[in-house]
């Protein structure tokens, strides 16, 4: 019986929000990182949600290095051990620097202490690009690395961003309505 190597995975669409693309990135434990991540507009937000505990940094590293070369623009984390996730990603975008200059700033926001339906939320409706990368900031693509319930979360949420943003925006809801949501840690780094 041949053995055939895991087909590399691909962003899906699944909807659009607020003039943006929504993108779902599932990966498996074992699945490879892709090569390239293309999302169908040249910058884009990124949300990580990923179970690090049984990723080493260098794997992180270079996931966010891909979504960095692929067009990340602002980019949060959240998940199991997201101090870490945190780190590595800052480390990431400080690594891909170029040329730092106050109009090209990678975003980069922690969303430890958080649900996932809030750091969704701030993805979908809250995380902005630079001034130098608004016109050209066409997609939210959400990395997902962890349990199956995370990924229905994502799916759902980007399947309907408007009826998800209108669950989380809800007067009873008992999120916060502060900018970068409530234990968010906003970090400007140029790119």
């Amino acid at each position: 019986m041949e053995v055939r190597p895991r087909a590399e995975p691909a962003p899906e669409r699944l909807g659009e929000s607020d003039g943006r693309s929504t993108w779902l990135l599932a990966l498996r434990r074992g699945d490879p990182l892709p090569t390239a991540i293309r999302v169908g507009s040249r910058h884009f937000v990124a949300l990580v949600a990923f179970d690090a505990a049984a990723a080493t940094d260098g794997e992180l590293h270079r996931l966010f290095a891909r979504l960095l070369a692929g067009g990340a623009v602002a980019l949060g984390t959240w998940g199991r051990d997201a101090a870490r996730l945190a780190r590595v990603s800052e480390d990431a975008v400080l690594f891909a620097e170029t040329e730092a200059d106050e109009q090209h700033v990678v975003m980069t926001t922690s969303h430890e202490g958080e649900s996932l339906e809030e750091a969704l939320h701030h993805a979908l409706r809250r995380a902005q690009p630079s001034e130098a990368w608004i016109e050209t900031c066409g997609a939210v693509l959400v990395v997902c690395a962890g349990p199956p319930a995370w990924e229905a979360a994502c799916r759902a949420a980007l399947a309907d961003p408007v009826a998800f943003a209108a669950r989380m925006e809800a007067p009873c809801a008992a999120h916060s309505a502060a900018p970068a949501g409530r234990g968010a840690r906003v970090r400007r780094r140029s790119r």
